[in-house]
């Protein structure tokens, strides 16, 4: 009795039912990223030659728009239920969470690492005896770069 109603006009076609399933729906979707990855590297070949900072920043760019224009115009489709979880209206607010989460987190991990009095360095350096605070102090840098001539210990008691 069921088998006839499904004959009926309103039945969908079988490739329309097998592409509906959610896990083909998930398949299609990785795929159709991949492709726009693949398609943002030919293009990113393209690019003229730019400094490190530059290129990246240009790549990161590329990569986004084209994994964000394959999601708003294919990806968003997809499925029996199709639905845009990237909505313009929805962005202020998951911005905002984003945020308030980020910093409640950064927050909780900084005051638990000062509880536990991991800022303070110790050993035979002249600073450390006059407690000075933070790894930093005492980090040379070289040629104004940022990077230490002699690696900071990341943990209590290693000596140089």
């Amino acid at each position: 009795m069921e088998r006839a109603q499904e004959d009926g006009p309103a039945a969908k076609p079988t490739w329309k039912r097998i592409v509906d399933f959610p896990l083909v729906t998930m398949l299609i979707a990785a795929a159709l990223f991949v492709l726009a990855l693949t398609a943002a590297g030919l293009v990113v070949n393209l690019l003229p030659p730019m400094d490190e900072i530059s290129g990246m920043a240009a790549k990161g760019a590329i990569v986004m728009a084209l994994a964000l224009l394959v999601y708003k115009l294919v990806i968003r489709r997809l499925g029996e239920n199709p639905r845009d979880d990237l909505r313009i209206a929805d962005a202020p607010k998951g911005l905002g969470l984003g945020l308030l989460s980020g910093f409640l987190v950064f927050s909780l991990v900084v005051g638990v690492a000062a509880i536990a009095d991991v800022y303070r360095r110790r050993g035979r350096d002249r600073r450390a005896a006059q407690g000075a605070d933070c790894f930093h102090h005492s980090a040379r840098i070289h040629g104004g770069v940022g990077v230490p001539r002699h690696p900071v210990p990341l943990a209590r008691g290693v000596r140089r």
